[in-house]
């Protein structure tokens, strides 16, 4: 979490429209630092997760292998918007 926000820190100024909302620019730029470092943190959660889904896939065990593909997707949408949700706290726009 403290390469994301130092990551953040080291944009160019970030800037804001009149209504304190990000520009588009600083959104994109923000928006693409926050899925990159959640990808790399993912990494390793997603890779236990492909195991076990292989394991079902393998024993022909259908129902957990989709499970297994919900559960992957839930949680790396869950880091994403906690780590959204740090940073916009970071950024003083709560």
């Amino acid at each position: 979490m403290d390469k994301l926000l130092q990551a953040i820190d080291n944009l160019p100024e970030i800037s804001k429209e009149l209504n304190g909302t990000l520009s588009k620019e600083a959104f994109l730029l923000v928006r693409n630092l926050i899925s990159k470092h959640v990808q790399i943190e993912f990494k390793g959660k997603k890779d236990e997760l492909m195991n076990q889904r292989l394991a079902h896939f393998k024993e022909s065990d259908w129902q957990n292998y989709v499970k297994m593909i919900g559960m992957a997707s839930q949680a790396h949408n869950a880091l994403m918007i906690q780590r959204t949700k740090q940073v916009i706290e970071h950024l003083d726009m709560s």
